[in-house]
């Protein structure tokens, strides 16, 4: 192991290591966290080599707070405990270019000329939520022509705001995209 102190073995290390403790409000005895240098399994650092006791405080630090108020330290995590087991799969989001003229024609369509009932209904909702209600029934939509439906109203409607627009128009692609893998 390239990190190990120099002139250091194995042996060298045995029975080194540190406590962290710390008593909780309202406890009477403290949360106590033993870690030994050996149990350091993950050495990614030359500072493991020059300041081994350092780095062994810091580990011990880190592990105690995940084990004993891991709400504290509110979702910061070091990049060794981001390293997930088995890689995400990737998945591709690009508009076919067939898509992209589609889009164009939906936005650049003639609005329709007499909204039904619940059409009207729905004129009386703020942006936002239109968006909200466009993006959890775009997941329900089973054809592509549902869905076409249902972009050209919600991009007519959010037609002023650019950025919502823009969000409804990505809801609308990856469900399309989704809807034509499925379909083939």
């Amino acid at each position: 192991n390239p990190y190990i102190a120099p002139g250091w073995t194995l042996k060298d290390e045995e029975g080194c290591g540190v406590r962290v403790w710390a008593t909780m409000k309202g406890e009477d005895q403290p949360r106590v966290l033993e870690l030994m240098l050996s149990q350091a399994q993950v050495r990614n650092s030359t500072l493991w080599a020059s300041d081994p006791k350092q780095q062994l405080a810091y580990l011990a630090t880190k592990r105690w707070s995940r084990l004993h108020c891991p709400d504290v330290i509110m979702g910061v995590y070091t990049p060794d405990e981001l390293q997930e087991t088995a890689p995400r799969v990737e998945r591709d989001i690009t508009p076919q270019t067939t898509t992209a003229a589609g889009m164009n024609s939906l936005i650049n369509a003639k609005p329709a000329k007499k909204p039904d009932e619940q059409t009207r209904k729905s004129d009386s909702r703020d942006p936002e939520e239109m968006l909200m209600a466009f993006t959890s029934a775009a997941m329900n939509y089973s054809t592509v022509s549902e869905l076409d439906k249902a972009y050209k109203y919600i991009a007519q409607k959010l037609s002023d705001d650019d950025e919502l627009l823009a969000k409804a128009t990505d809801v609308y692609s990856v469900r399309r995209e989704e809807l034509n893998e499925t379909s083939m």
